[in-house]
């Protein structure tokens, strides 16, 4: 599972309820947006397949989230399961002074992962650790054997996920043409909804 998974799911999200909150500024000093588990399943699904990067050198080839079957909310969390392919896989490694590779090729893997988060306001950063449970009853010995090496390296890593560069939109407020940057202050994950509270950063178009 890779960040590109959840800053999809937010960005698309916030692409279309920004204009709305960009017309209640007026009333608040921030905006509050709360995002159903039903939408970002939906916001999920439009974005598969999805390439998977896992940031680690060891890992060559292509890793995909090709579907999920399940999407749920929770405290602080999230709970995926989905089927993850991969193809022209290669695992490097170091023994001593010497490097290997390893040819796993392809793989063809259901499995559930829980995601745990955490934000950080100073750095508009949103942290994901990603927890990769055993691979789902039916899958074969040998597809296990091939992927839980590479599953290895994506578990229990803390991944960053930027929102300081969220695109600023454009709209009209009376006879005012403004840009609206919006500014994320603090992101809840409740069950069954997704809650974001942003400041509004407002700047006139000449």
């Amino acid at each position: 599972m890779n960040t590109l998974f959840f800053r999809n799911c937010i960005v698309l999200c916030l692409a279309a309820l920004m204009l709305y909150a960009a017309r209640c500024l007026a009333s608040t000093d921030y905006v509050t947006i709360t995002l159903p588990e039903k939408v970002i399943r939906q916001t999920i699904q439009s974005t598969l397949p999805l390439h998977i990067d896992p940031k680690n050198d060891l890992l060559q080839g292509n890793l995909v989230l090709d579907s999920i079957d399940r999407f749920e909310l929770g405290e602080n969390s999230a709970q995926v399961q989905g089927l993850i392919l991969g193809e022209k896989l290669v695992l490097k490694t170091r023994i001593g002074d010497q490097d290997f590779r390893l040819k796993v090729g392809e793989v063809r893997l259901p499995l559930t992962c829980n995601f745990t988060f955490r934000f950080d306001p100073q750095e508009k950063n949103l942290y994901i650790t990603p927890h990769i449970a055993d691979p789902v009853k039916g899958a074969s010995q040998e597809q296990i054997n091939k992927v839980l090496p590479v599953l290895a390296l994506l578990n229990n890593r803390e991944y960053p996920v930027s929102l300081s560069s969220l695109q600023a939109i454009q709209t009209k407020i009376g006879q005012r043409q403004l840009s609206v940057a919006m500014e994320p202050v603090d992101i809840q994950v409740s069950q069954s909804q997704l809650v974001l509270k942003m400041v509004p950063k407002l700047s006139k178009i000449k």
